[in-house]
């Protein structure tokens, strides 16, 4: 299916790999658009497409704002870090119309290797996200206590990543686990320890209305608030090891 125009908002690290993809595979034409106003600027029947990490309640509540003008919103969030999005192989999360989504895919599989499809509430595919994001954040905080256990008991670093090459061979704990061992917090390349602590400000919230307790990622977050307090805001937020590393008596490693 060939599209006759597509608009974007938000041409950052993420933004311009996606975008990139979208002009190689089926587009016609790119529209510019600056997200004044795109309420409004949706003619009937058009669909507007959100892949940021936003609160699931309002998900919901751009929904309801289209479908009161006849426009058809699909919320998909994606995981994958910025050379991920260039190599269009992100995975995405996709809620709403169903019939809407399939008219998508020609864009969908240029964009990302796959596509987990939800239900028509768009909420879920926010929760779903923040809950990806959940697993990732508890998953580098693991990592770092791990590092920094070995070190103060004589466990070379390369062995411990060996051993997750081994035990764990999955990107989240190899990529991770290579960066915050080799002191690597360049946040061009993924997500800062402010967006880090946005989402897990999320994660709670919704754990929150649920009745649910996190205690993991209260852990996690406050490292992350200790990292920002220290003046990290603009790291990798996998540099909450370096909060690890300070409480248990070592250098931040920065």
């Amino acid at each position: 299916m060939e599209f006759n125009q597509v608009g974007w908002i938000g041409v950052g690290a993420m933004g311009q790999g996606i975008i990139a993809n979208i002009i190689r595979g089926t587009l016609k034409r790119l529209g510019e658009s600056t997200g004044n106003g795109i309420h409004s600027a949706l003619r009937p029947r058009s669909i507007h497409v959100d892949m940021s990490t936003i609160f699931p309640a309002l998900s919901a509540h751009i929904f309801e704002i289209h479908k009161a003008n006849n426009v058809h919103f699909i919320q998909c969030p994606v995981f994958g870090r910025p050379d991920v999005a260039e190599a269009g192989k992100l995975l995405l999360v996709a809620a709403g119309n169903p019939s809407v989504i399939n008219k998508l895919e020609p864009l969908l599989k240029v964009i990302g290797r796959a596509t987990i499809k939800l239900s028509e509430k768009v909420d879920t595919a926010s929760t779903l996200k923040l809950i990806g994001n959940m697993f990732i954040l508890n998953a580098m905080e693991t990592i770092s206590e791990g590092l920094v256990l070995g070190e103060k008991n004589n466990v070379p670093k390369d062995t411990i990543l060996e051993f997750i090459d081994h035990m764990f061979g999955i990107p989240v704990y190899q990529g991770y686990a290579k960066r915050m061992s080799s002191n690597d917090f360049n946040a061009e390349n993924g997500a800062s320890v402010a967006i880090g602590l946005k989402d897990s400000g999320h994660v709670l919230k919704v754990a929150e209305n649920s009745g649910v307790q996190l205690p993991s990622v209260q852990i996690g977050r406050k490292h992350l608030e200790t990292a920002l307090e220290r003046g990290r805001g603009d790291l990798d937020w996998g540099a909450l090891i370096t909060v690890v590393r300070e409480n248990s008596g070592l250098k931040p490693g920065i």
